[in-house]
């Protein structure tokens, strides 16, 4: 699951959620279960997801929307999309006044991927365009005329457990098992520099 649904829990339950690049939509069904209104957008998904009768998840790009969000949230979609400021002002433009956007992205400037160098599973070529420094994403953001309000340094077990596999010279995706031992001591390597700002996720609230 991509996201935290926590993420906006001081929103009002039925408020306007958009997941944009959401695959098949699974965060969204969660999001629904919590009382939320949220729906989602993905031009690379095969047809269009239902939910019962209503319409889980679009299949289209998100210069092609036309209603307003509370929320608009981008869970490791923006480093797969070429034009960074474009799609940020989209976000912006369908932003309810008020609202929020939550971008989630890996970042380059963290502990990860100096540890890993070019065996970071985070790299991923060619499916990522742009990997970009907690800098960078602030200044892409405030280009599209977004206003930055906090950004909260995250990680997951692929950082890690993806890195090594490529390490071993299997795919970062590989099913084989890593050694625990060692996953484990890179994991809490992992964890500190999260708590130390140098995560190698972080995820970006801005507003309109």
């Amino acid at each position: 699951m991509r996201g935290d649904w926590r993420s906006v829990a001081d929103r009002p339950r039925g408020a306007g959620i958009l997941d944009v690049g959401c695959g098949s939509g699974g965060f969204i069904r969660e999001l629904r279960s919590f009382g939320f209104n949220a729906s989602g957008a993905d031009p690379f998904i095969a047809q269009p997801v239902m939910d019962g009768d209503s319409l889980l998840v679009a299949q289209c790009a998100i210069d092609d929307i036309t209603q307003h969000y509370d929320v608009v949230m981008m869970h490791h979609s923006l480093e797969h999309v070429p034009d960074q400021v474009g799609t940020l002002a989209e976000v912006r433009r369908i932003l309810n006044p008020g609202g929020t956007a939550i971008i989630r992205v890996p970042v380059i400037d963290s502990w990860a991927a100096g540890y890993f160098g070019d065996k970071w599973a985070h790299l991923d070529p060619p499916r990522h365009f742009f990997l970009h420094t907690r800098k960078s994403l602030a200044l892409a953001a405030e280009r599209a005329g977004l206003k930055v309000t906090q950004i909260r340094d995250d990680f997951n077990e692929f950082g890690v457990r993806g890195s090594m596999a490529a390490q071993a010279g299997l795919s970062s995706i590989s099913p084989e098992p890593v050694n625990p031992a060692r996953f484990a001591e890179l994991i809490a390597l992992q964890r500190k520099a999260a708590k130390n700002g140098q995560g190698d996720m972080v995820t970006m609230f801005a507003s309109a």
